[in-house]
């Protein structure tokens, strides 16, 4: 998973519109966008405001390309699921509530 699915995967789970995000880091719609996109990497300053807006680690966002992998959390895991499952569902992944049940 790249940064850009990332971001994305962070900003749908809070439910937040580019916009939102963008006045929160304090810079615009268009350098959202293009993160999101994968045209264009934060810089240093702005990946730290990034993550801290967002409420995750920017190892998080760092981590690069990839599916589940057996370093991401349940959490990433179904905030992915979430995002898809709204995709297919033409909904917002704030919309979509999953549960989880483990069996031994």
């Amino acid at each position: 998973m790249s940064l850009g699915n990332r971001v994305r995967m962070a900003r749908h789970q809070r439910d937040w519109s580019q916009s939102d995000l963008a006045d929160r880091v304090g810079t615009s719609q268009t350098c959202v966008h293009n993160w999101e996109a994968d045209n264009t990497y934060p810089r240093p300053a702005n990946l730290q405001a990034l993550a801290s807006a967002l409420g995750v680690p920017i190892l998080f966002l760092e981590e690069g390309e990839g599916g589940i992998s057996m370093g991401q959390t349940v959490d990433e895991i179904l905030a992915a699921a979430k995002i898809e499952l709204a995709r297919v569902l033409k909904t917002k992944p704030g919309k979509i509530k999953l549960s989880m049940r483990v069996e031994s």
